[in-house]
């Protein structure tokens, strides 16, 4: 193994087909990463952040739902904005398998969280959305001594919305769509407990080659291109 490569661990020699944790059909491998630049550390704890108040994930709840303790901060631009996201928030909470539309009480309410998704201001944006779930998450971590931050590109194919602007090629050749790609920074535990969404990126491909594809990919992940980690990330 090369001198820049860092060995940070041991798999638990399960496999994705694992019907639970003594099952273990694979042996164990050593876990290995290399850094982009070795002095990413030192680069980053140079920023000046702002303080917060750790609050650990196991912490008991002064509030009388999780949901307006996590949504602690939210600004949209205007009150009934917040109001109706959270409504939306605790809706889905409530009915987290069923349809989007579904999840709401009545035509109503279903119509009402449409036309707030479908809503032109400025202030309201996927950046804005997160923002709260994010500083939470930032909170859970400073409680954490060691926090694993994990990433992934997923792709969203709403394929049956034909008439759905702002999307673009998603999959390839062979199995190709329209959609959006998600890439996400999820913050962990040691013991595999989930402290929340670190960072989010959403965006729609241009039409381009497969290989501007994979370019455009290695661009979008936050471990290459820092300019659009979060502010606050340290290793």
């Amino acid at each position: 193994m090369a001198a820049n490569w860092l060995r940070i661990g041991t798999t638990q020699g399960r496999g994705r087909t694992s019907p639970n944790r003594q099952s273990c059909p694979k042996s164990p491998k050593d876990l290995w990463v290399w850094q982009w630049d070795d002095q990413a550390r030192a680069q980053l704890q140079q920023r000046s952040l702002p303080r917060v108040v750790d609050r650990s994930v196991f912490h008991s709840s002064t509030q009388a739902s999780w949901i307006d303790e996590e949504l602690d901060g939210l600004n949209l631009g205007h009150v009934k904005l917040n109001r109706r996201f959270r409504a939306m928030l605790e809706a889905r909470w409530l009915h987290p398998s069923w349809s989007f539309y579904s999840s709401f009480s009545g035509r109503r309410e279903g119509v009402a969280a449409y036309t707030l998704l479908q809503n032109p201001r400025a202030d309201l944006n996927f950046e804005s959305l997160l923002k709260p779930h994010q500083d939470s998450t930032r909170r859970r971590m400073a409680a954490e001594s060691v926090v694993l931050l994990a990433q992934d590109t997923t792709s969203l194919g709403p394929n049956t919305l034909l008439k759905t602007e702002g999307l673009g090629p998603i999959g390839n050749a062979r199995n190709s769509g329209r959609g959006l790609l998600l890439h996400t920074l999820q913050a962990f535990r040691l013991a595999g407990i989930s402290l929340g969404c670190a960072w989010a990126e959403v965006w729609a491909r241009d039409v381009v080659s497969d290989t501007a594809h994979a370019a455009r990919n290695s661009e979008m992940r936050p471990i290459n291109r820092r300019r659009a980690a979060p502010s606050w990330w340290l290793p």
